[in-house]
């Protein structure tokens, strides 16, 4: 199958869910091309090896979260849609049977920082997170909802690593004590953006 005859959308969808549920190092082209349905010449045609598939998935996901992280731009009340943000992450996290999680997290925790193009793109995606958090929390502060001696650097970056930790804590925490955790966890960091 030549490249023009597919959705590259689509191909990275599927090896994107490939890539999330068994990681890079699990992941065989095997299993991408029965996946994706493409023969591993195409594969290989189009994205040149496992690697460069998997930073393109990589790319995608960031792709998705952008379009989440845009609600806190257009949102009319900022401070909401940041709690909205993260309550979406326990509700994800809680619907989750397969144990999924974050595609960043797992890509950082699966890479240790070793790989230089996985370590850039998962720090774009952390720095996209927390600089939308950022700005829906200045916009509170303009709004008069937040006091201006909050740092909302200091405040998204928080938020942005207790996201992360709530999507690692899910994976581990025990089903009956999960929500729990999490719930707490998400209540703590959104202490200073009460009102």
């Amino acid at each position: 199958m030549r490249t023009a005859e597919f959705d590259r959308d689509r191909v990275l969808d599927v090896a994107m869910e490939v890539f999330w549920e068994k990681g890079y190092n699990d992941a065989s082209i095997q299993d991408l091309s029965q996946a994706t349905g493409l023969q591993r010449s195409s594969l290989y045609n189009t994205f040149s090896s496992k690697r460069e598939l998997y930073l393109a998935t990589l790319r995608r996901y960031h792709s998705r979260c952008t379009e989440q992280y845009a609600v806190l731009a257009s949102a009319s009340d900022p401070l909401a849609a940041v709690r909205d943000l993260v309550e979406s992450v326990i509700v994800d996290e809680l619907g989750d049977r397969r144990g999924l999680g974050c595609m960043v997290a797992n890509a950082a925790l699966e890479f240790g920082g070793r790989d230089r193009e996985v370590n850039a793109l998962t720090a774009y995606n952390l720095t996209t997170m927390a600089e939308a958090i950022r700005s829906a929390i200045h916009r509170a502060q303009r709004l008069g909802h937040v006091p201006d001696t909050l740092d909302p650097v200091a405040t998204a970056q928080a938020i942005v690593v207790t996201i992360q930790g709530l999507r690692v804590a899910a994976k581990g925490v025990a089903g009956a004590d999960r929500e729990q955790w999490l719930r707490t966890a998400a209540q703590a960091c959104l202490v200073p953006l009460t009102r």
